[in-house]
């Protein structure tokens, strides 16, 4: 469970982070670009440093049909480049659409499609990798989602003006969820920081291209605080993917995913709760105890 509350801590403090930079005036464009950018250096001279970027050169004896059967050097290889490609891809896509969510549904619908999100790629390991909950589980699972719902959700504001973007959320976060999964459950173990090595230098080019056509020449001017914030932000990416794809080679997804998803939820609210003087929701308390009750069940 270690693996499992490292996630977490660093889960909370990628989304502190953000939300930190937005209220000391850095701009949130370039602090995520910056995280890509700290991010892919950091992890790239992990590889180097631990002699795993020689897996490329096995990429000619891939066998594409027993990737996903038999665990091997070549198989390994592939599917980095592959699940790496589309989660860098998914990385900032996410980012982006929450961004825009957020200005035309609210922040609360919002927050909730994120996080149910990473349950979809739940959902997408159940349906497709063999997970098999037990029933206990699942219904730790469903209590999960409710106390998800009454910590972020208002029900007396809420609106949604563009249902096609949060199904977008929806879509797009469970495929990033997804592929910590893939890396855990068909490659060889011990090459998760050459997976994020991939994944964090696709974002960082997604991005780059995004800023350009948003800020032209611009993009590449940056304060002390994009750099500060955007390097605290990419060390808690790493830390929050590597973690969760250690705890995924140890623990079913069904304990994995939900708990990280409301624990490190729980977390930043209380978080903003007491140093940043947000209103509580009226029903946080009930949440968090639902959300207990839920982590309690899934371990079962």
């Amino acid at each position: 469970m270690i693996y499992v509350f490292l996630s977490t801590i660093c889960m909370s403090m990628l989304i502190l982070s953000v939300k930190i930079a937005g209220v000391r005036g850095a701009n949130n464009n370039h602090v995520t670009f910056l995280n890509y950018v700290v991010a892919f250096i950091i992890t790239l001279c992990m590889s180097i440093a631990g002699g795993k970027l020689r897996i490329f050169s096995e990429l000619g004896n891939v066998d594409i049909n027993t990737v996903f059967s038999v665990k091997s050097i070549p198989g390994t290889a592939f599917l980095v480049i592959a699940t790496g490609i589309v989660s860098g891809i998914s990385f900032p896509t996410n980012l982006i659409e929450v961004k825009d969510s957020t200005a035309v549904n609210g922040s609360a619908i919002t927050a909730f499609f994120k996080q149910m999100s990473t349950l979809g790629g739940l959902l997408i390991a159940i349906v497709f990798m063999g997970e098999h909950p037990t029933g206990i589980q699942w219904i730790g699972m469903l209590l999960m989602v409710a106390a998800i719902a009454m910590m972020v959700l208002d029900f007396k504001s809420l609106r949604i003006n563009n249902g096609l973007i949060l199904i977008l959320i929806l879509l797009v976060g469970s495929v990033m969820e997804t592929g910590n999964k893939v890396i855990s459950k068909y490659t060889v173990e011990g090459y998760s920081l050459v997976y994020l090595t991939v994944t964090f230098f696709v974002a960082m080019i997604f991005v780059v291209i995004y800023l350009l056509k948003q800020e032209g020449s611009k993009c590449f001017s940056f304060s002390g605080k994009d750099v500060f914030y955007g390097a605290l932000l990419g060390l808690s990416n790493i830390g929050n993917n590597f973690f969760k794809i250690q705890a995924l080679n140890v623990l079913p997804a069904a304990v994995v995913i939900p708990i990280v998803a409301a624990g490190s939820l729980i977390i930043t609210n209380l978080v903003g709760i007491v140093f940043f003087k947000e209103k509580a929701n009226k029903l946080y308390g009930l949440a968090v105890a639902v959300a207990i009750i839920s982590i309690f069940m899934l371990n079962f």
